[in-house]
């Protein structure tokens, strides 16, 4: 099973991007990211899963991973999200521009492209070069220097961006790529102008886009992310003495989501056949089980459904794949369920929870313990 479409080109660039973090964090070089509590604030859930994930990484090293790297691996994970089920000559394209230096422009294009992963600079131009080019196939252009513009937006840096500055940039970017139609803030432009007075036109028209898409990207938040209580409901928790196998399990785990139709026989069929294709990977922990597989394997709505098991179910003969926790997750997106997953990884960090689930004899004695998580 592939989580992501392109699994060996995300574990290519995920390697390019470790080796450099794995040297600055055994020589103790630390690394200050402008955006980690940008990205802590603004992309929560999935920092807490890559936090949660990064052990692995921690266990090669001998040492903690900080929250600024962890917050790198968390944005080059996002750039893949954004571009899940799309091919690469689909991700965002731009041009860098300088005067005329064309040193000064690598040295900007590398940090763009350290900045911003899910951005390839496809062409580096001098400012003739750039009046004569085409910018039919880019998303933007960032310039040292004004230049006219074209159909793409441009945005003016120093060649040398600093903290405040990346941010700065990275803010405009994301604003710019859902930005209102321009008529409708024209529109607005127009009764503004009839009963105030504007000290700087184009600096508001630039804010109200960025409010709009403020606006959008929160709504869309609200809506699309429901709680884990939201998605592990009453109905959706079981309690089993045993299963005569792995298989049987994950068959019985899953009833909950195929009885109200949140999945199809096809979608389990498709999580047996992925462990025995690659393994014990739904194992997230010693004891727990996370069963899942790609939304179009048979997802017709989110869902997910817990079944605790008396006696534990091997996976392997390992004892860390003895399995008794089952949380079967039926996404239908890369996104709409990241709220819930993380409300979940949290609850499942703690070891008192893990005894209660382990002890838990009704559904309103599991349900008590995913209240506590299930919080905006």
């Amino acid at each position: 099973m592939r989580i992501f479409s392109n699994r060996k080109e995300l574990e290519r660039n995920l390697l390019i991007h470790l080796k450099p973090a794995y040297f600055r964090i055994k020589y103790g070089i630390e690394l200050e990211n402008p955006l980690s509590k940008s990205v802590q604030e603004s992309y929560q859930d999935l920092f807490i899963l890559t936090k949660k994930v990064v052990h692995h990484f921690e266990y090669v090293l001998g040492k903690k991973v900080s929250d600024d790297e962890a917050a790198y691996i968390a944005m080059h994970f996002g750039g893949w999200i954004d571009k899940e089920g799309v091919r690469v000559e689909a991700r965002k394209k731009a041009a860098v521009v300088c005067a005329s230096g064309i040193g000064t422009s690598r040295i900007l294009q590398k940090q763009i492209e350290d900045l911003m992963p899910f951005v390839d600079v496809a062409n580096v131009y001098t400012v003739r070069e750039y009046e004569k080019a085409s910018l039919a196939d880019l998303d933007f252009v960032i310039s040292t220097t004004p230049v006219s513009r074209k159909k793409v937006p441009v945005f003016i840096v120093n060649p040398i961006l600093n903290p405040s500055e990346k941010e700065s940039l990275l803010k405009q970017v994301q604003a710019s790529e859902k930005r209102p139609k321009s008529e409708n803030i024209e529109a607005l432009m127009d009764i503004i102008r009839k009963h105030a007075d504007i000290n700087d036109e184009s600096m508001l028209i630039q804010e109200l886009k960025v409010y709009y898409q403020s606006n959008k990207e929160a709504k869309s938040e609200v809506d699309q992310k429901p709680m884990l209580n939201e998605v592990l409901t009453a109905d959706k928790i079981q309690f089993a003495d045993s299963a005569a196998s792995w298989q049987e399990a994950l068959q019985m785990a899953s009833q909950p989501l195929l009885a109200d139709q949140s999945i199809s026989q096809n979608y389990i069929d498709a999580m047996i056949e992925n462990v025995n294709e690659m393994g014990p990977y739904i194992v997230i922990a010693p004891g727990i089980a996370l069963p899942h597989a790609r939304p179009e394997a048979g997802v017709n709505k989110l869902g997910m459904s817990f079944l605790q098991l008396k006696e534990s179910c091997a996976f392997s003969e390992k004892p860390e794949h003895q399995v008794r926790l089952f949380f079967v997750l039926a996404a239908i997106d890369n996104e709409t369920h990241l709220k819930a997953l993380s409300q979940l990884s949290k609850m499942l960090s703690d070891s008192d929870n893990l005894e209660k689930l382990q002890n838990a004899d009704t559904a309103a004695d599991v349900l008590e313990i995913i209240n506590q998580y299930s919080q905006d």
